[in-house]
């Protein structure tokens, strides 16, 4: 009786144990690995990287004028957090 007791309490862990780890690998993982891809994402992140980088120029180049346009100093930095944004949040 005792055996089947913990048999049963042994098969139980194991189920459950199971459950927990398949809910857990189910979310696909931020990091690259070649299943979904990546190379369009790399490209994309290349291409935020870019913009941003125009971006601070910009921001840079309408800053150092004598009356600088502020809002385009605006739209810039905007435009330099959203794609920033987009590269935190891994979208397309």
């Amino acid at each position: 009786m005792a055996k089947i007791v913990r048999s049963k309490s042994t098969v139980l862990v194991v189920l459950v144990s199971m459950v927990a780890l398949v809910s857990l690998a189910w979310p696909r993982c931020q990091v690259p690995c070649g299943i979904y891809n990546d190379q369009m994402r790399f490209d994309m992140i290349s291409e935020h990287i870019a913009t941003i980088e125009k971006s601070i120029k910009q921001i840079t180049e309408l800053s150092a004028e004598p009356k600088p346009n502020m809002n385009q100093i605006v739209r810039w930095v905007s435009n330099k957090d959203e794609h920033a944004d987009q590269i935190a949040e891994n979208k397309q």
